[in-house]
């Protein structure tokens, strides 16, 4: 009976430690139109280019994604392409 229980116990641990959430599993939030990320340590960096160029040119990095959706808007709007990647 006490090895029925002892592995119950085990394998209902084991369950807990496989069923936690990790830390890699970071995500971003839209709400509203801003974005929010559970990540502190994030950088967004802006890329930019015409429809007849081949490669990306870099912009700038910003440390919220609300800065840099603002440059990628503004870019946008003078006729560029723009991403925006995070790192």
């Amino acid at each position: 009976m006490k090895k029925l229980i002892l592995s119950l116990m085990t394998l209902s641990a084991l369950g807990i430690v496989i069923a936690a959430p990790l830390n890699a599993n970071a995500v971003e939030i839209n709400v509203g139109g801003y974005r929010f990320s559970d990540r502190q340590s994030s950088k967004y960096a802006v890329y930019y280019k015409t429809q007849y160029q081949k490669h990306w040119q870099f912009k700038g990095d910003y440390g919220t994604r609300f800065e840099a959706e603002f440059a990628a808007r503004r870019l946008r709007h003078n006729g560029y392409i723009a991403r925006i990647d995070r790192y």
